[in-house]
């Protein structure tokens, strides 16, 4: 018993001293709140229906990180969000096909969770939480695009 608190107290002094070796003028990203507009650039065709009206499961399934990107459009001006949106167009050197919309609280009640990810784009964000199982992944991307909306 002995042995384990003070194997506690070692690691907790270990994380204590690392974070306060970050640097004071490191902004953290802000929290996420269930009620911010996310937002998922779509920039394949096979993510929407015919009229590009009805988002597909395709447009959430995660990557092989098991995350899927997206945008806190609710944090950004419309003149930075636009912005966003052809700067990362011109990046992947693809088509924006559209933006597809969804608050975090449908997340959430798809058993996922937003990370704030901004180590590359500012307002950044990944949704993680996916199980690694395929069909399991498909029923949450389903869950998502039954939310979404097509901007």
């Amino acid at each position: 018993m002995i042995h384990q608190i003070r194997k506690f107290l070692r690691n907790l002094l270990q994380e204590r001293s690392q974070i306060e070796t970050i640097s004071s003028n490191e902004k953290q990203p802000e929290a996420i709140s269930a009620d911010e507009e996310l937002s998922r650039f779509i920039f394949s065709s096979e993510h929407l229906n015919n009229n590009k009206t009805i988002v597909k499961a395709a447009a959430f399934m995660p990557n092989r990180n098991l995350k899927t990107s997206v945008f806190r459009k609710s944090r950004m001006s419309s003149d930075e969000y636009n912005h966003k949106k052809t700067d990362i167009a011109k990046l992947r050197n693809k088509e924006l096909r559209a933006a597809v919309l969804i608050k975090v609280s449908s997340v959430l009640g798809a058993s996922l969770q937003v990370e704030p990810e901004e180590s590359e784009h500012k307002w950044h964000a990944d949704l993680i939480g996916w199980s690694e199982n395929k069909h399991e992944q498909k029923t949450m991307a389903q869950a998502l695009a039954r939310e979404a909306s097509v901007e």
